[in-house]
């Protein structure tokens, strides 16, 4: 059938369903990110701190060994043998084990550092008394420590900002954020540290009908393609129905 889609039929079905037009609440989150990898460069490892390290995780490491060649059976083709894996000493695993020590020691600095800006948010918070605390001395206190924050896009609870590979875990604890408690206690991601805080909320709210005017035409299209065939059918049926004999049925 041949759909209508007069403004006057349009504008009705938009009010209607203004709900599947909504656009959700989305929030800008500011955040502060202790990487691991940042902490590397300035660490200085001992010989007893590594092999304390590889008697905790000698599990870890192994080396592939070339197994010993055999004699092939007469008349059979040669199967070549299949290499082993064995432990690892300290000696032939130790660079592994001084970049994985590193990496671990750089993760515990990372959340140091992230938790040690967590408890200057609270105690300024305590500070402020009935007052909670607001971003101009959050950010004030970045500054002060010698930080930088960074702002994501506006993302909803179901969507990732634009640019960064968050996971769940840290769009969840976005959507916890208030108004009361606009910072956010060390989450660990990854290699990374993270200490959040909420910068803007962006309301849902219906758009004006002529800018979702293309998908209210698909939308109303197929709901009026799906009535119009069904009215169809239920014409065709009464047709049948009312036949009196054979050569009217035909």
């Amino acid at each position: 059938p041949e759909i209508d889609t007069a403004e006057e039929k349009l504008e009705p079905f938009f009010a209607a369903n203004s709900f599947r037009y909504t656009s959700p609440t989305r929030r800008v989150i500011s955040y502060i990110e202790f990487k691991a990898l940042d902490f590397i460069e300035i660490l200085v490892v001992d010989e007893k701190d590594l092999k304390n390290y590889f008697a905790r995780n000698a599990s870890k490491y192994t080396k592939t060994v070339a197994a010993e060649p055999t004699e092939p059976t007469k008349g059979e083709p040669e199967v070549p043998a299949e290499p082993t894996t064995e432990p690892a000493s300290f000696e032939e695993a130790k660079s592994q084990v001084t970049s994985d020590y590193k990496l671990e020691q750089a993760q515990s600095i990372a959340q140091a550092k992230a938790e040690e800006l967590a408890l200057a948010f609270v105690e300024a918070d305590n500070a402020s008394g009935t007052d909670s605390l607001d971003r101009d001395r959050i950010e004030a206190l970045i500054e002060t420590k010698g930080y930088e924050s960074r702002q994501t896009t506006a993302f909803a609870r179901n969507e990732t900002p634009i640019g960064l590979n968050w996971s769940q875990n840290l769009v969840a604890l976005s959507y916890q954020l208030s108004e009361g408690q606009i910072y956010s206690q060390p989450v660990v991601e990854g290699e990374s540290t993270f200490v959040l805080y909420l910068q803007d909320e962006n309301p849902e709210f219906v758009p004006h009908f002529n800018t979702a005017r293309n998908r209210v035409i698909e939308d109303y299209s197929q709901e009026e393609f799906r009535r119009l065939k069904t009215v169809h059918g239920e014409e065709l049926a009464a047709a049948l129905k009312a036949t009196s004999d054979e050569d009217a049925f035909k």
